[in-house]
């Protein structure tokens, strides 16, 4: 609510005692004893690790009004990529540090076999993870600030803004988690498609849809919280995404059709 810290405040005086009050009327407590001073410490610890909680929902966790796919728990959070996350630095931390941004790789929309695949979402296209250089925003509409993922088709529709972080990453994790080879064919493809790296209009084009989905997205959430929360504000023009100056491209995954003999697969 707009006056979540006011009944915050409220709700830490009035729950501990309540608690006490309830505790001596069933005889299991005494409020005067000297353990009572440590109950009431304890309660509060705890309430005030709830309390924390609370905030960090308001701030942010995903506008569940823009999640056109449903809702779990794993979307407000994140969590569940931590460890993952977390035993692929500790294994690959060298080349990770000596990787240079703009780096990139090429899969086919099936998936890996340890995932699965989802052939309604999965299209060919790319997905995208940005970088706001002038990123200095205390609060934003971004769960991965100053960082975006979005996952833009070939025919420029965007299937996961950035407000679908945990989407997207769902899905790069369908598509390479188990893969330690380079797709070879889908390579070869790449590089005839863009005459090795020469021609790279269309994936500028889809890097440009991203961004215009950013900008439109980040401006959307603004003005709905503005409606929502007393004391919102609009970020300043220079926190605000908007430009392709704006950003660095960390990283970026294409998603090709994948081939039999450096043709397209017939579609089953």
């Amino acid at each position: 609510t707009s006056d979540l810290d006011r009944y915050l405040n409220l709700k830490n005086r009035v729950e501990p005692r309540m608690a006490l009050a309830d505790a001596a009327a069933t005889g299991l407590d005494d409020p005067l004893d000297a353990d009572a001073e440590a109950a009431e410490e304890a309660a509060q610890g705890e309430l005030r690790f709830r309390d924390e909680q609370l905030k960090r929902l308001r701030t942010e966790i995903l506008d569940i009004e823009d999640a056109g796919d449903g809702v779990n728990m794993s979307d407000l959070t994140l969590d569940e990529f931590l460890a993952d996350l977390l035993q692929y630095i500790q294994k690959n931390r060298a080349a990770l540090e000596a990787a240079p941004f703009g780096i990139y790789a090429v899969t086919g929309p099936g998936g890996s076999e340890e995932e699965g695949s989802e052939p309604e979402v999965v299209r060919p296209g790319a997905i995208f993870c940005l970088k706001q250089r002038t990123a200095t925003a205390a609060r934003t509409p971004n769960r991965l600030h100053p960082y975006f993922l979005v996952y833009v088709r070939d025919d420029g529709t965007v299937r996961y803004g950035f407000r679908q972080a945990g989407e997207c990453l769902r899905l790069f994790r369908r598509l390479a988690a188990g893969r330690d080879r380079a797709a070879s064919a889908l390579e070869d493809a790449f590089d005839r498609e863009t005459q090795a790296g020469r021609r790279m209009e269309k994936y500028e084009a889809l890097i440009d849809a991203a961004l215009r989905s950013i900008a439109g997205e980040f401006r959307e959430a603004e003005q709905r919280g503005l409606g929502r929360e007393r004391g919102a504000r609009l970020a300043k023009a220079s926190e605000r995404p908007g430009q392709a100056r704006d950003f660095e491209l960390v990283t970026w995954l294409a998603i090709m059709e994948e081939t039999e003999g450096g043709r397209p697969r017939p579609a089953s």
